[in-house]
């Protein structure tokens, strides 16, 4: 409301309460109605239609109403078939692992640091034995994945 005198923003409360009050329409729309006299001892003008656009910015309700959520990007899996000379240079496996706490899941995420294969483990809880059952499936999966590229 900086920037507007008293008047304006009297007149653009008065603007934003009667576009409610008329449903709402298109903008451009209301605009042309005030402009062209459909409303009769209509005391505002186009002008103080812009300035309740420019102060309170587009209508909340409007835009709940007439925009949709955007559809997520489809799962594509895409699989990449390592070449045999990486995993001919790369015997050696150099395996980095994390813990990852989502929604009270314990996940276990490992690299490999030479091919940076990535790979995630739920967890049922933290045991001892669950750690190492994860560690030891997620090395065999690396192992195999680097196996299913010779």
């Amino acid at each position: 409301m900086e920037g507007f005198t008293k008047r304006q923003v009297d007149g653009a409360i008065q603007a934003r309460q009667a576009y409610h009050a008329a449903g709402a329409p298109d903008l451009n729309k209301f605009k042309l109605a005030v402009r062209s006299g459909f409303f009769k001892n209509f005391p505002l003008t186009e002008a103080d239609i812009k300035n309740a656009e420019t102060i309170f910015g587009p209508s909340v309700s409007v835009l709940k109403g007439k925009t949709k959520r955007p559809s997520p990007d489809s799962v594509v899996e895409d699989w990449v078939e390592i070449p045999p000379e990486v995993t001919m240079h790369n015997q050696k496996l150099d395996l980095a692992f994390d813990l990852a706490f989502i929604n009270n899941a314990v996940i276990l995420t490992t690299i490999d640091l030479a091919i940076k294969f990535r790979y995630c483990v739920p967890i049922k809880n933290r045991t001892k034995g669950n750690y190492l059952m994860a560690l030891m499936w997620s090395y065999a999966c690396i192992i195999m994945q680097g196996s299913m590229s010779k």
